[in-house]
């Protein structure tokens, strides 16, 4: 990480998902954006994203109708006064949102309502993708099955959150190299879809969609990310293997991530600031274009009783009733406790924090 950026350790956060909430329209249509269309031949790709949105529609529930379909290109985030579509994009190059997943999810629902009310997805060019026939965890592949990821994801699309303990659910929050395993849903998806889904839809207008401008997109140099990855690293390093850890993606609650835990940047790392537990003194959260970004107000002590204020931004957030959720957990609550790593360079100044698994 540069300077200008801050990692930490996050505690009580599991996955965020929409906190119950769900589409009430009985349509969804998911434009599929042209930039897909790189990542195979003879729409491949197209064909990827309607193979997991079938699986989903074949579930338990009373689920909307989710119609894919080739669609323009769209701002991710959610425009308040203008319309969204619901989109699936590939970032050839990366992309800020994703800071290393596979693949994110930027969700908007209102929280009153419990209505979903935008979702984009987006895959990270970061890593490859290909189109298996058969699981391939075992055969050393570095690439990602496409039509895998994307089953994950438009599971957050639909409103679920991340599976932590049930390691072959689609849901889960991890995935490897070659696996197809997430294609098919287990038991507890789903379960999980089912209760989520279980009353009939009230209005039979088409849903909403994503899009929305990111101000500062194309100007600072941020590191996006959402806090609460520290918690996916350590619950997958608990449950598999150091070899295994090693090939193993993070499918975070609205990403994807690739390595065994997010990757902070080595200077983070090897800094020789120390590692301060702090609460949060205040959050304020506000709408950055399409997106919702929430600063905190961090106080705490180090181990020589030199006190600490840090200011912290993340992406996601709630402005009034509406939530936002840009990764795989909403922002911390007043009162919350965070671990900050602070490097020389940080001197209380407003910085983006990125998270840290523990070692």
């Amino acid at each position: 990480m540069t300077a200008g950026t801050a990692a930490a350790e996050q505690s009580g956060l599991g996955s965020a998902g929409a906190r119950g909430a769900r589409w009430k329209q009985s349509t969804v249509t998911v434009n599929v954006e042209d930039s897909v269309d790189l990542l195979g031949t003879e729409g491949e790709a197209f064909d990827a994203v309607i193979k997991a949105a079938t699986a989903w529609q074949n579930a338990p529930g009373i689920l909307p109708t989710l119609v894919v379909q080739r669609g323009p290109e769209d701002p991710i985030g959610y425009r308040r006064n203008g319309k969204n579509r619901n989109t699936v994009r590939f970032a050839p190059g990366g992309d800020p949102l994703a800071n290393g997943a596979l693949a994110i999810t930027v969700i908007t629902f209102d929280a009153h309502a419990k209505e979903i009310l935008d979702a984009d997805v987006v895959l990270n060019g970061e890593h490859g993708f290909a189109f298996f026939d058969h699981d391939a965890r075992d055969e050393g592949k570095e690439t990602y099955d496409l039509q895998n990821v994307l089953t994950h994801e438009l599971g957050h699309l639909l409103g679920l959150g991340e599976d932590m303990t049930d390691v072959d659910a689609t849901m889960y929050a991890f995935s490897q190299p070659g696996e197809t395993g997430k294609r098919d849903l287990e038991i507890v998806d789903k379960d999980s879809i089912a209760a989520l889904y279980d009353e009939e839809f009230e209005s039979e207008a088409a849903g909403g969609c994503g899009g929305a401008a990111i101000a500062g997109y194309d100007g600072e140099a941020w590191v996006w990310a959402a806090l609460g990855f520290g918690a996916l690293g350590l619950a997958m390093r608990r449950r598999a293997t150091r070899n295994a850890a090693l090939s193993v993606t993070a499918l975070g609650a609205l990403a994807l991530f690739a390595g065994a835990e997010p990757r902070p940047a080595a200077d983070v790392l090897a800094s020789n600031g120390d590692s301060v537990p702090m609460t949060v003194e205040s959050v304020e959260s506000a709408w950055e274009g399409g997106v919702i970004v929430t600063q905190l107000s961090l106080r705490g002590v180090d181990g020589s009783n030199v006190p600490h204020e840090v200011k912290v931004k993340a992406l996601g957030g709630q402005v009034g009733d509406l939530v936002q959720v840009v990764g795989h957990a909403l922002p911390p609550r007043v009162g919350d406790s965070l671990t900050i790593r602070l490097g020389s360079a940080i001197k209380g100044e407003t910085v983006w924090v990125a998270p840290l698994a523990e070692q």
